[in-house]
């Protein structure tokens, strides 16, 4: 079951609470935004006080219908829509929406229902609406960190609707068998189910998961294979110490004699007198 919070700001669209599976609601008691009035009568039908908790009422619906159920008849955008927005979610508890294309594909198992008839919103309509929708709903429902699982019962073959956001990254099994989801009620899911006992299971892989994993195994891969290469390069032209280091160039021809001062003090004037000849020094 969910719950929703801050009734006051969101009490228009009632029939959404029965859609979505909202089995309680909790009204902070500390401020003046009520959601019943003095007489206990709710902002929205269908609900009951049950009990206070931390300055809290909690309310229960009584029109819940726990997650997972079929309907009698599908219905196309058009009609769900006819008789203006407000009603559209009430709409929504009379057939479940479907594609064009999805309306005549499931029309076997679920018929189209185009309400010639102006249909009634008020809330008893609402109490056989959810009553309705209650008559097939899934048990056991568990839910677990790759997605959720329940187990119907169903007298004929149907459509299940779980009021949960259609993402790419769903796949649905019946019976640990692969079916399409179906996209209904704008947005949601819904599996087609045989007749009889099925165990219903959801899995949620996020979208390009597997494709990053094997790009980032490829890359590192790659980057493995770049470092062998290297260490391999330099083991194969790794070169020695060179035999010559710090020993005395060889020079061929005879020995060369050292110069004692006599002859370095003359070298070293006659390197002056060049110097002075070419930048034309004085003396």
């Amino acid at each position: 079951a969910k719950l929703l919070s801050s009734p006051a700001k969101s009490s228009k669209y009632y029939g959404l609470r029965t859609l979505l599976s909202v089995k309680y609601l909790l009204d902070f008691a500390g401020d003046d935004k009520s959601f019943a009035d003095s007489d206990g009568v709710t902002k929205m039908p269908g609900f009951k006080f049950i009990a206070k908790r931390d300055n809290f009422n909690i309310y229960e619906n009584t029109n819940f219908v726990s997650m997972g159920f079929t309907y009698n008849y599908s219905i196309s955008e058009k009609t769900a829509t006819q008789y203006g927005k407000d009603y559209t979610e009430l709409m929504l508890l009379k057939g479940m929406m479907l594609s064009d294309k999805d309306i005549i594909k499931y029309k076997n198992i679920l018929p189209e229902n185009k309400f010639s008839f102006y249909p009634r919103f008020d809330s008893d309509e609402l109490t056989n609406d959810a009553a309705a929708l209650r008559a097939n709903t899934v048990t056991d429902f568990t839910r677990d960190n790759k997605g959720f699982s329940g187990k119907i019962t169903l007298p004929k073959a149907n459509l299940l609707f779980f009021s949960v956001p259609f993402e790419s990254g769903w796949s649905a099994t019946v019976d640990n068998k692969k079916v399409n989801i179906v996209i209904a009620n704008k947005g949601f899911m819904a599996v087609p189910v045989p007749e009889g006992t099925h165990i219903v299971r959801f899995n949620y892989m996020t979208p390009g998961l597997y494709l990053g994993i094997y790009i980032f195994l490829g890359c590192l891969i790659i980057f493995l294979l770049y470092i062998l290469i290297c260490g391999l390069y330099r083991r194969d032209h790794k070169e020695g110490p060179n035999p010559n280091l710090g020993k005395q160039p060889f020079i061929s021809g005879p020995p060369v004699k050292p110069l004692d001062d006599i002859e370095t003090k003359l070298y070293l004037s006659e390197i002056g007198e060049q110097k002075q000849e070419k930048f034309n020094l004085p003396m």
